[in-house]
């Protein structure tokens, strides 16, 4: 995806055939080496209209994130019953 053009906190982005406006928290800037680093990892697609990231499996843990349909995160493992995994997110990836 390219990025056209920065404005305030928006970006102007081509994805594919189309150019379109998306606000700077909704996607995460990478380098060409990040990038590839990023593609390596196992995904996990969100196919749910809704959900959230929380800080450790239990149910009641504190929110770190919403996720929406066609979130995408890395996996770094799941549970037995494969209703948990660790992830990593996109924007998460420079700090490591």
């Amino acid at each position: 995806m390219r990025i056209l053009k920065k404005q305030d906190d928006w970006l102007l982005f081509r994805p594919d055939r189309y150019i379109g406006w998306v606000d700077n928290a909704g996607i995460s800037t990478m380098t060409s080496i990040e990038y590839h680093n990023w593609m390596s990892k196992k995904k996990l697609i969100s196919i749910n209209r809704g959900g959230f990231i929380r800080i450790s499996e239990n149910d009641d843990s504190q929110i770190v994130s919403d996720l929406v349909l066609g979130s995408i995160v890395a996996i770094i493992k799941h549970s037995y019953d494969n209703k948990h995994w660790k992830i990593i997110l996109p924007m998460a990836e420079k700090d490591m």
